[in-house]
Formats: C-alpha cells, sequence, structure tokens
C-alpha cells in the first residue's frame, strides 16, 4: 500500500476545510511541529481509514471536539508486490464516523472505490462516481462494512497489530515487537511470512473433518430411519395379492361393458361416415361443376401452345449446329481457365526470386561490413570493463575516507570537550583524581592540542583527496552508465541486422535454381493468355443459340406430352359431367339412410356412462396394484441404500482421521514452525547490518526459535539475544539509546522484510518515534541508515520535531494547531 492523498474533517485536532495532503511523488519526509499539534494524528488517519476500530482506541475519542462526526478520505496504491509510483492500482477509502444520540450507538459508513480513469460515457458508467478532478471511481467493496473491512485487508494484506509490528512504528510503541511475548513475536513473524495461508488450510482441514463427523451423523440418522421405513415391508407384501384378484375381476366386467359400448359405436360411427359422406358427396358435387368449367379452359391453352411448339421444330437443324459450336468453344476454355491459375501463380512467385537473385553479391559486403562492426563492439565493452573496475575502486577509496573523517570528528568533539574542562577552574588529574598545579594543566593541554593537530591534519588530508576522488567518480560513473546503454543498444540492433542479413544471403543463394524450376514448370503447362481471350470471345458471340436450343429440346420433349395432356383434358370434362350425374342420384339415398342416426346416438351414450364407471373402479384397483408394488420396490431399494450407507459411513471414518492428521501438519508446530526458522536468518542479517551503521559495530543480536527447559521438550519461542562490549544477553536488559536503536534495527528489519514477501506487500515505511533518547552521533546514525533503506522503500514518512533533525529531509510537511483546528503546508 503507497499512500497517495489524504483528506480529513474534524478527525481529533483537525477540523473542517483541511486541504488534502498530498503525497504523490514524495520518497522520503518528514512530519514536523511542536507536540501535540497533530503529526502522529495524520498517520492515525491513515490506520482508522483502513482499519477502523482495529486500532485499539474508542471511535468517539477520535471525533473533534464538539463535532457529531468525522470523515477520512485516503487515495492509495495497491495490489502488486514490489510497484513504483504509476504501478499498481488507484483505491480509494471513505471511513465516516458518526457520534450516537441518547441511547442509540454511534454509525460507520465505509467505502472502497477502485479508480476507471476519467469520465466515461458507456453503459457501465452508470455505475461509476465522477469526483472534482474528473477521476471516476467504482464501487469495489462490500455490501457491509464488515465485508468492505475484509475486502481491504486482503488488499493491503495484513491487519492492524501486523501493521503496528512491522511497516508502522508508532508513537511511544517502537518497542512494540520486541517487548511482547516470544511467542506472540512468533505469531506476528509468522503473519509477515504470510503463514495465515497454512493457518487456512489447518482450519479448512480441521472444518473438512467437523464436516465428515456432521455428516456421518447425518448419515447414521439416515440408516436409522431407512431401518424403520422397513418395518411395514411384510404387511404390504401380504395385501399385493388380495388387491391383483379384485383388478381380475373387475377388468372382466369393464371388457364385457366395452363390448357393448364398442358395438353401438360402430354403429354411430358408420351412419356418421354416412351423414359425413352425404356432406362430402354435396361438396364434391359442386366442386366438379368447378373444375368442368377449368377443364374448358385448358382445352384453350393446350391447344395455344402445342401450335407454337409445332413451328420452333421446323428450325432443328440449325439451332443444333449453332449450340455444338458453342459446346466446343466451352470445354476449349475450361481446360484454359484450369491452366490459367498455375499460369498466373507461377508468374507471381518468378518476381520476388528475380530480385534475390540479384541482390546476391550487396548482400556478401553488407555482411563483411557487419562483422567488422561486431569486432569493434566487442572492443568498445573490453574498455567499458575496465572504466567499471575503476569506478569500484574509486566508491570504496570515498566511502572509507568519509567513514574515517566521521571517526575523527568525533575524537576532535571528545578532545575539544576535555579541553574546556581543563580551563575552567582548578582541575583534576584523570587518572589519579589529584589536583594538577598550572604546569600539568600546561602539560596536558599540550598533550590534548598536539593530538588535536594531528587529527584535524589526518582530517583536511582525507578531505582533499576526497575531493580529488569526487571528480573523477562523477566522470567514470556517467561514462560507464552512457557507454553501457548505448553499447547495449548498438548489440542489439548489429545482431539483429546480421542475422537479417545471412537470411537473406540463403534465400538469395537458392533464388537461380527456384527460377529454373519455375520456368520448366511454365513450358510444361502450356497455357496461351491470347487464345484463351479469342475464346471467350467466340463463346460470347455464339451465347444467343444456347436459349433456343433450349426451347427446342423442350418443345420436341413435351409436344408428345402437350397432344396427351389435352386428350386428356377433353376425356376429363367428360367424365366429370357423368360424376355430376351419379353424385345426384347418391345424394338422394344417403339421405334415407340417415334417419335413425339421432336414437343410436342416445343408446350409446347410456352404455357410454356406464363404461366409464367401469373403467374408473379399474383405475383405482389399478392404481392400488402399482402403489403397493412401488411400496415393495422402495422397499428393496431402501435396503441396498442402507447397506451402501453403512460402506460410506466407514469410508468418512478413514477420511475424518486423514483430515485431523492434515490439521497437525499445517499447525504452527509443523511446516510453520519451518518456515519461520527458514525466514530467520534474513531478519538477523538486516537487523544487524542496521544495529551495526548505527553503534559502530558496537552491538549484535541474535534470533533464537527455541527454548529448551530444564525438564521437558524444546519449546517454539522467539527469543531476542544481544551482544555487546558487556557480553551476550537478553533484550530485555537494555534500556534507553541502546533499547531504541535495537527496537529500530529489528523494526526497519521487519519492514523490509515485509515489503519483499508476496504474502505482505508494504512498500511504505512511517517512523513516529522521538529520537530525544540519542546524541548527536546516535542522530546522525540514525539518519543515515534511513538514507540506506531508502532504496527499499516507494514512500518514508517521518515524524519529529526536533529542528536539526529535520533539516536532513528534502520533503518537510510542516503542522501547526491554529484556533480553528490543525493545518500543514509542505514544503
Amino acid at each position: 500500500m503507497i499512500p497517495v492523498r489524504l483528506t480529513v474533517e474534524n478527525f481529533k485536532c483537525y477540523r473542517q476545510n483541511v486541504p488534502p495532503l498530498h503525497l504523490g511523488g514524495i520518497h522520503i519526509a518528514c512530519l514536523t511541529g511542536a507536540n501535540g499539534h497533530g503529526k502522529s494524528s495524520l498517520l492515525d488517519a491513515i490506520a482508522w481509514a483502513l482499519w477502523g476500530d482495529a486500532v485499539h482506541r474508542p471511535q468517539e475519542e477520535l471525533v473533534h471536539v464538539g463535532e457529531q462526526d468525522m470523515r477520512v478520505e485516503l487515495e492509495f496504491i495497491a495490489e502488486g508486490r514490489a510497484y513504483g509510483e504509476g504501478q499498481g492500482q488507484l483505491y480509494r477509502v471513505i471511513r465516516r464516523y458518526a457520534r450516537g444520540r441518547g441511547a442509540r450507538a454511534g454509525s460507520t459508513d465505509l467505502q472502497l472505490q477502485i479508480a476507471t480513469g476519467g469520465p466515461s460515457r458507456t453503459t457501465a458508467a452508470l455505475l461509476e462516481v465522477e469526483d472534482e478532478r474528473g477521476t471516476a471511481w467504482r464501487e469495489a467493496g462490500g455490501s457491509t462494512v464488515r465485508e468492505t473491512e475484509a475486502a481491504i485487508r486482503r488488499l493491503v494484506r495484513m491487519n492492524y497489530d501486523t501493521f503496528v509490528n512491522s511497516a508502522f512504528l508508532v508513537q511511544g510503541r517502537a518497542n512494540e515487537f520486541t517487548t511482547k511475548r516470544p511467542a506472540d513475536r512468533q505469531r506476528v513473524l509468522g503473519e509477515i511470512l504470510g503463514l495465515s495461508f497454512y493457518e487456512r488450510l489447518m482450519e479448512r482441514a480441521r472444518r473438512k473433518a467437523r464436516e465428515i463427523t456432521a455428516e456421518s451423523r447425518l448419515m447414521e440418522g439416515r440408516i436409522q430411519a431407512w431401518s424403520q421405513q422397513l418395518e411395514n415391508r411384510a404387511e404390504h407384501e401380504a395385501q399385493l395379492p388380495e388387491t391383483q384378484s379384485k383388478l381380475a375381476a373387475s377388468s372382466e366386467a369393464l371388457k364385457q361393458t366395452e363390448e357393448l359400448a364398442n358395438a353401438l359405436r360402430g354403429q354411430a360411427e358408420s351412419l356418421r361416415a354416412r351423414r359425413k359422406e352425404l356432406q362430402d358427396l354435396s361438396s364434391r358435387v359442386a366442386s366438379n361443376h368447378e373444375e368442368l368449367r377449368q377443364l374448358r379452359e385448358l382445352t384453350s391453352l393446350h391447344s395455344k401452345r402445342i401450335s407454337e411448339w409445332e413451328r420452333l421444330s421446323e428450325r432443328r437443324e440449325v439451332i443444333q449446329e449453332a449450340h455444338r459450336r458453342l459446346t466446343e468453344a466451352r470445354l476449349r476454355e475450361q481446360d484454359a481457365g484450369r491452366r490459367q491459375v498455375p499460369f498466373a501463380r507461377l508468374q507471381e512467385r518468378m518476381k520476388p526470386l528475380e530480385q534475390r537473385a540479384g541482390t546476391l553479391a550487396a548482400l556478401e559486403t553488407d555482411i563483411a561490413t557487419a562483422e567488422r562492426e561486431h569486432s569493434a563492439l566487442e572492443e568498445r565493452e573490453a574498455a567499458l570493463e575496465s572504466q567499471r573496475l575503476e569506478l569500484q575502486n574509486l566508491e570504496v577509496k570515498q566511502q572509507t575516507l568519509t567513514t574515517d573523517n566521521r571517526r575523527l570528528r568525533s575524537e576532535m568533539d571528545a578532545l575539544r570537550g576535555k579541553m574546556d574542562m581543563l580551563s575552567e577552574g582548578e582541575a583534576k588529574c584523570p587518572l589519579c583524581g589529584t589536583e594538577l598545579g598550572e604546569d600539568g594543566k600546561a602539560h596536558i593541554q599540550a598533550e590534548y592540542q598536539e593530538q588535536g593537530q594531528e587529527l584535524a591534519q589526518q582530517y583536511r588530508q582525507n578531505d582533499v583527496e576526497l575531493a580529488q576522488t569526487s571528480p573523477r567518480l562523477k566522470e567514470i560513473s556517467a561514462n560507464v552508465a552512457g557507454e553501457s546503454e548505448s553499447l547495449q543498444m548498438a548489440k542489439r540492433t548489429l545482431l539483429g541486422r546480421l542475422a537479417a542479413l545471412k537470411q537473406q544471403m540463403d534465400e538469395a543463394q537458392r533464388a537461380p535454381q527456384q527460377l529454373e524450376q519455375i520456368r520448366r514448370e511454365l513450358a510444361d503447362l502450356g497455357y496461351d493468355p491470347e487464345a484463351h481471350q479469342r475464346l471467350r470471345e467466340e463463346i460470347e458471340k455464339l451465347l444467343s443459340a444456347e436459349n433456343e436450343y433450349r426451347l427446342l429440346e423442350q418443345a420436341e420433349s413435351a409436344l408428345p406430352q402437350e397432344r396427351d395432356n389435352l386428350n386428356r383434358v377433353l376425356a376429363s370434362a367428360t367424365r366429370r359431367e357423368e360424376e355430376i350425374a351419379q353424385g345426384e342420384q347418391q345424394i338422394e339415398a344417403i339421405g334415407k339412410e340417415i334417419a335413425s342416426l339421432d336414437e343410436l346416438e342416445r343408446r350409446y351414450a347410456a352404455a357410454e356412462t356406464e363404461r366409464r364407471s367401469r373403467q374408473e373402479e379399474y383405475q383405482s384397483l389399478m392404481g392400488q396394484v402399482r402403489h403397493l408394488e412401488l411400496m415393495l420396490k422402495q422397499y428393496a431399494e431402501t435396503d441396498l441404500k442402507r447397506m451402501e450407507a453403512a460402506g460410506k459411513l466407514k469410508e468418512m471414518s478413514e477420511q475424518r482421521e486423514l483430515y485431523e492428521q492434515l490439521v497437525t501438519a499445517f499447525g504452527r508446530t509443523g511446516v510453520q514452525a519451518l518456515l519461520v526458522e527458514s525466514a530467520l536468518p534474513e531478519l538477523e542479517a538486516e537487523a544487524n547490518r542496521l544495529l551495526g551503521r548505527m553503534t559502530d559495530n558496537a552491538m549484535h543480536l541474535k534470533l533464537e526459535t527455541q527454548r529448551i527447559p530444564q525438564r521437558g521438550d524444546p519449546v517454539e519461542t522467539l527469543e531476542i539475544k544481544v551482544a555487546d562490549a558487556l557480553g551476550t544477553r537478553s533484550y530485555e536488559t537494555f534500556s534507553g539509546g541502546e533499547a531504541f536503536r535495537i527496537n529500530l534495527a529489528l523494526r526497519i528489519a521487519l519492514s523490509k522484510l515485509l515489503a519483499q514477501r508476496s504474502g505482505a506487500p508494504m512498500p511504505t515505511l512511517f517512523i513516529d518515534e522521538g529520537f530525544g533518547t540519542q546524541d548527536t552521533t546516535g542522530r546522525e546514525r540514525i539518519l543515515d541508515v534511513i538514507q540506506s533503506i531508502a532504496d527499499d522503500f516507494e514512500r518514508i514518512l517521518v515524524i519529529t520535531h526536533m529542528d536539526e533533525m529535520k533539516e536532513s529531509f528534502p520533503v518537510r510537511i510542516e503542522v501547526e494547531k491554529r484556533d480553528e483546528g490543525s493545518t500543514f503546508a509542505i514544503t
């Protein structure tokens, strides 16, 4: 998480209309101002926006006195393990809190939004909110405060306790990690290493074991229920034969009733069919009258068509000759067309081959030139390596001289203090404690002066060498950087060009042989474009013959049929006249037959009513039989399921034992302990590197993960042992400035470890701790440590009220408390 923009309203000492704090582009900055003016409150606002009441302080106490609500808005970059400004994804958290009224508790509103760019006009933009700067935001949190807080924790990948034990050095709590019990230290380190993943695996295994246990109990209940269901099996097996006998008797009675109903229905249907026949016959007579009219019209049409086709048949020979010539021309054109495409493709392939064959000599020259350029680049690379070696030696020399001068300055300050003590009143011997006379004081002052002159001379000599080394160091550093980039770019370009030239050379050498092969294929193809064009022109002239030939074929094939059609139409007209006369006679006869249909319909309706009654009785008995058969089938299936469930219950018991073993393997004494052990060397080495810089290598710490009690097995712990001039002892025995340096080294090492581990990325370091316990040299060394870790963090914010320290920071955020509330300005 990298903070970019912070806005506060009524939060602690800040009131309304406080301008936003823009942190974009800031690498290292300090927050300065008098005590109580609100420096720490800005970092508290960031923590409250992300974790809310998890900061272990009642929210009521955070609201500005006299106000009813407060609001903090934080924009930050997240997503990604090691990202810089401009990378990752921009998010915004808006947290509000309103005091409760009367007995009602206070209320919290929390929003998590993701930046989607500038103003949008798409349909998706209906779900976006645009702020005053034109940035569009879309909701990314949950439907409740709890769900949104969980989403924020997933983004920053840590809770508040891990934050204050690593990346946030809270005022008065810099020793938060070191003063914890050893077991708690190990837990915090585990969270930084992302061991919560194994905790989740352990919980999943434990939950799975519980689920299997619950499922086993449910399975046992099912087996018991199935056993109860089988209690009525014998009774139902006895009822089935009796019900089947009743069903047989009902089936016979139904059969007799259906035979009577079917006979009556057959007679009624026969008469209804005759009535339908009468209706159809009347329609058919009317239709025959219409068909007779249409047949007479067809007779006229067929006669006209026969006359036209007979005239076309008279020109048969002329039409056939023209069509024959058209067919032959088309066959020749199809053959030429099949060869046209291969001919064009071969012609197209010849063009690039001819060009390649002509570039062979030029390519040989270009390749030779490129190889000479490659040799020259190798010579430049050898010269560059020599400059790198010289640059490394100069850097080592500069660092050595700088360290030596710091030591000389410290020793000169100590001598000056001793001389000041001699000059003030009577002085005593530093060895025996006796009073020194004027001669003794003069003698010691002379010795101190001589030592000071020697130290000053060595200091000035080092300054001269530093002044001589610095220009050469800058010159070589600039040359190496520029030459390295230029050389790498030139090599990539040259190697790419040389590979392309060699590929072109290979293609040019193969081109003559490929050209000869294409010429032979063209000769074998035998295609003539001019002859092909003449065939197309001939076909165009003969196209009119095709239509006449088609009409002629149609006439000769259809003329006999057309004459037959005419004869059939004449015969059909005669038949329709006869059918009309017969139909009228049948209509009169059928009308007499259907006179008794109504009485027969009434008898059939009575028989059908009795059949339905018998049918209902039969269906009821059939349902009882099917129900009993189904019950017996279900009994068999239930018995089978009961046996299968017993086998499944045994398998589930074995699975539960396996998951219980996984709970132990994923626990803190299993794989988690191994991972903590592997990370300690990295944490210990970084802490010692920082502690050495702050104490001039006078202190060294060691982290121990096991403690062996007087009785029993080793205990998992995280002990801190510190070695100094007095020996090795526990951290708890240190106090004051020494304890502060140990705490600072460990906390910064934890922060770096946190930033480097994919499980909890934190590229921002917050230091809110006074440096009053440190002398001038100690503060300088702490500042030196902060500068040395600058490249490991994207953003470092330090709170201090000491003027001599704030001048050492490139960016300062000046905090001032006024009557209308605290405010700040960036300088």
